[in-house]
């Protein structure tokens, strides 16, 4: 993550199966552009990718970027598979997908079978904070 002191929880939750929006099931990192990094322990092909954020009200999360790498630190053979960012405010570059409300079934990205053994995840805070809250990502591949 990018945020080594977590506001609230830990970077576990992020993957622990628990999508509802309760107490206790989110991650919460400061403001401005953060990101939470899956390893898949190998490059894999990735066929679609489910994040959600906090969604136990409506917001909508700003700067959502998911990219894939074999590279750890994402200096290299970076490729983005999501990105909402349209005025490029995060310095990922310009983003075409629309930005959306968060929902109880999670955002389905397609990651059009993209190789790679890293996924990250970028948001830079929401429509009712400046805060940014992962709650689950699943990766489904072959």
């Amino acid at each position: 993550s990018s945020d080594e002191y977590p506001i609230i929880g830990t970077l576990d939750l992020v993957t622990d199966g628990d999508k509802e929006a309760d107490e206790g099931s989110w991650v919460e990192l400061g403001p401005g552009t953060q990101w939470v990094q899956i390893d898949l322990q190998k490059s894999s092909t990735i066929s679609a990718i489910v994040l959600w954020h906090y969604h136990g009200e409506a917001r909508i999360y700003r700067d959502v970027v998911v990219q894939v790498s074999d590279d750890a630190n994402f200096k290299s053979g970076v490729k983005t598979v999501f990105n909402n960012d349209q005025d490029n405010s995060s310095g990922l570059g310009a983003g075409k997908q629309r930005e959306f409300f968060e929902m109880a079934e999670g955002k389905i990205v397609d990651a059009k079978n993209v190789k790679g053994r890293y996924v990250r995840l970028y948001s830079k805070g929401n429509t009712s904070d400046d805060q940014n809250h992962y709650t689950e990502v699943e990766i489904y591949g072959k």
